[in-house]
């Protein structure tokens, strides 16, 4: 099997320097590493990885590229070591990784659908690979309700690899980035790796405009209080991660200091139906 190249990114915050602290560099590629064998074993076995199983499949990192904190890694075969079960990546395995990884990342970074787009897709490269798909549709219906139960009955044992995998977003760069072969980059932001942190617990949604109250601020925690839009007379601390903020004063603290109303764009996080996060973005303007 040709070597699959794989893309790391960082940008943002340490980042712009071309630096990420080493021990969160560490955690991350150590979390993309196991993801990636992990899926790997799952769809070649058809089975759960045992514990402390590595994929016959290597994932091998190159230097950062100079002048960016881009890390290049490939996927590289361990010569005599793979079951048949391989053939089924031989073209594909790029395109399955970039899918899966994806998959995972935003499970648990709280867009729940986007992860079931990348999750068909997966099951589409498994359809097409298994005996099931020459079968009646009711045949592959059952055996694609197999492969699903097996998918998320592995889950959960993913959640601190996913979560090592983001571990510099938000502490030394504000996103990590993931593409494998010619895919697009899959992003990760500051409210998706919270929401990865809290274990999927988090319900991130789109970037949107909001309309907030202030009523204070809390700068060496970047955070501005608002009234809860959905509970009047109720607040919340709203995150601020625009970079404007890291400097006093600022358009959110001196709106803050006037108790004004602002308009933004953010992104809401919810737990169990209910605003529990605010997450801002980039600054609109003052009413």
């Amino acid at each position: 099997m040709a070597d699959s190249q794989i893309l790391i990114k960082f940008e943002g915050k340490d980042a712009d320097q071309h630096i990420v602290n080493m021990r969160l560099l560490g955690q991350s590629l150590q979390g993309f590493d196991r993801i990636i064998s992990d899926g790997l074993i799952i769809i070649s076995e058809k089975r759960a990885p045992k514990r402390g199983e590595r994929s016959p499949i290597a994932v091998k990192a190159k230097a950062p590229i100079e002048g960016s904190q881009d890390i290049i890694a490939f996927l590289q075969e361990h010569a005599g070591l793979l079951p048949l079960g391989w053939q089924v990546l031989t073209d594909g395995a790029s395109n399955f990784v970039w899918h899966w990884v994806s998959f995972v990342l935003k499970y648990f970074g709280g867009r729940k659908e986007d992860a079931d787009r990348h999750l068909e897709a997966i099951l589409a490269i498994i359809k097409e690979q298994s005996a099931e798909r020459q079968q009646s549709e009711e045949r592959w219906l059952a055996h694609e309700a197999v492969w699903r139960d097996r998918i998320f009955d592995h889950l959960d044992k993913l959640a601190f690899p996913a979560a090592q995998a983001v571990a510099p977003v938000g502490r030394s760069v504000r996103t990590a980035g993931f593409s494998a072969g010619t895919a697009p980059l899959t992003e990760v932001d500051e409210p998706m790796a919270d929401a990865i942190r809290s274990k999927g617990e988090l319900e991130v949604g789109d970037l949107q405009e909001m309309t907030l109250q202030t009523d204070g601020f809390i700068h060496h925690s970047r955070k501005l209080n608002v009234e809860h839009p959905n509970e009047p007379g109720t607040y919340i601390h709203a995150d601020v991660k625009d970079p404007l903020f890291e400097a006093v004063p600022n358009v959110y603290t001196d709106a803050a200091n006037r108790k004004a109303t602002i308009v933004v764009q953010a992104k809401p996080a919810f737990r169990a139906g209910r605003l529990e996060r605010i997450y801002i973005m980039d600054f609109g303007r003052e009413i």
